[in-house]
């Protein structure tokens, strides 16, 4: 009768749920540090970014991606929640080599770059390494994340009053 129920744990090789809990954790801790300081950053650079108009665009960004892995930690078995939990962390792994790349091209340490480095690098890694889909398919899904990355930064910039 149990075979009956369906499945009661997740796929061999499926990310634990500590993957998905540890990326979401990190990104929010990565956000509250750009929050904070990259308008002022940024601001001696040259850009303009409205702090609370920022603020509320990287809470947006923040929120859906919460929404994203508590779906992926909860569907682990729904094969496009899968993918698009990849697609977040592409976008996740994507958004720390622009961290990199903005604090070398400025000489600085940009704002998000340690928190990017040392808490969203490892978790994004850890989950997409992990997610139970096929080596292909997490490939497409973190390109297409990775794509996405600068359109969600822009867009959030853009609201902020900092492009345009």
């Amino acid at each position: 009768m149990a075979a009956l129920a369906g499945p009661t744990c997740a796929p061999p090789g499926a990310a634990p749920g500590l993957a998905y809990t540890l990326t979401a954790l990190a990104f929010f801790a990565h956000n509250i540090d750009e929050i904070l300081r990259l308008p002022g950053w940024a601001g001696a650079r040259g850009l303009t970014i409205e702090p609370a108009g920022f603020a509320n665009a990287v809470l947006v960004l923040t929120m859906a991606a919460v929404v994203v892995f508590v779906a992926g930690r909860t569907l682990q078995f729904a094969r496009p929640v899968q993918a698009v939990v990849a697609v977040a962390a592409g976008a996740l792994l994507a958004n720390v080599a622009a961290h990199l790349a903005a604090s070398l091209v400025t000489t600085s340490v940009m704002p998000g770059l340690l928190t990017s480095v040392f808490l969203v690098l490892p978790s994004a890694a850890w989950l997409m390494i992990r997610l139970p889909l096929p080596a292909s398919a997490k490939w497409r899904a973190g390109l297409a994340g990775a794509a996405l990355m600068p359109v969600l930064a822009g867009g959030a910039l853009w609201s902020a009053g900092g492009l345009g």
